[in-house]
């Protein structure tokens, strides 16, 4: 599969699936026995980590490291269990890590980020604030259901019909997590 996230392509949205978290736990073990303690922090995050929520069933993980290197050797030894990757593919100093189905489509998207780049807490804050405010959960859920009948062969619409929500909720999120740390 290209690594165009903005590929006018059809899309599958499927219902909560009690399976995704212990597929993530799998994908931790990979990564731990990869990165061994250049990973600080890994956590399941996206739709897949949220109970109840609809999803394409893509895990997505994100992975902290101290500072960004090559990573040749885990590099490798995640190629060796079946992955791919690319660098700089969602935000430059970044690694996506990813997996296809046999249809090319993706399973999982693993994140290797810098510890301090705004996008871990756009991934761990805004997945701790759905958790904690299910009620956004069933927004978010039936928003996404939503725009796949709307746009179900136009990825980049569907997601473009989703940001408006999700920026509002991060600054949501932003703020119930300053409020949690007073």
């Amino acid at each position: 599969m290209v690594l165009d996230k903005m590929l006018k392509r059809p899309y599958k949205i499927e219902p909560y699936n009690p399976q995704w978290p212990i597929k993530f736990a799998q994908i931790k073990e990979d990564l731990m026995q990869s990165f061994g303690d250049k990973a600080l922090l890994i956590e399941h995050v996206g739709s897949t980590a949220m109970p109840g929520m609809s999803s394409k069933g893509v895990i997505d993980v994100c992975v902290v490291v101290d500072h960004m290197e090559p990573f040749e050797k885990e590099k490798a030894a995640m190629v060796a269990r079946g992955y791919l990757y690319g660098d700089d593919y969602f935000t430059p100093n970044s690694i996506l890590i990813y997996k296809e189905k046999p249809d090319l489509e993706k399973e999982i998207n693993i994140h290797v980020l810098v510890q301090g780049d705004p996008d871990i807490d756009k991934f761990i804050v805004g997945r701790d604030y759905f958790l904690a405010h299910p009620e956004r959960i069933q927004m978010y859920k039936e928003l996404k259901e939503k725009l796949s009948k709307e746009f179900p062969d136009d990825y980049p619409s569907y997601r473009a019909g989703k940001q408006d929500f999700l920026k509002e909720t991060l600054a949501l999120a932003q703020k119930w997590k300053l409020e949690q740390n007073q």
